[in-house]
């Protein structure tokens, strides 16, 4: 790879979420012409996914499970926690016992579109 510091480079990302700012238009990028170097694809999980599974959680329980792929027989709950601690998740009376539980460590994108570290928290009984 030749790069001459004498050049910007940019890091263009597309998505079809909707954030509530961008900080990037085509109006401000000085050379609209320029030729694409590398294309790089891959998948993120974003805080407003998480937020309607959560929000399915409650009103559409059966689909969910089976989309998660839950055993039958068993129930589940999740909740997801932020880069500040912060938890959000599922409410459902939980066994004291046989409870198999993970956390999951992910890296998410908030609704500015910024990259942050998170957890997963999924139980199973």
């Amino acid at each position: 790879l030749e790069w001459s510091v004498e050049k910007d480079f940019y890091k263009v990302y597309y998505s079809t979420e909707q954030f509530e700012s961008t900080g990037f238009t085509l109006e401000t990028c000085e050379n609209p012409g320029e030729v694409i170097k590398s294309i790089k694809t891959n998948e993120k999980i974003f805080e407003t996914k998480i937020i309607s599974l959560i929000s399915r959680y409650g009103s559409d329980y059966e689909d969910l499970k089976e989309m998660l792929r839950v055993p039958e027989g068993n129930d589940f709950s999740f909740n997801f926690t932020y880069n500040n601690k912060t938890n959000i998740g599922t409410v459902k009376q939980i066994p004291s016992v046989n409870v198999y539980a993970e956390e999951i460590p992910v890296q998410y994108v908030d609704r500015e579109a910024n990259l942050e570290p998170g957890a997963i928290t999924i139980k199973v009984w």
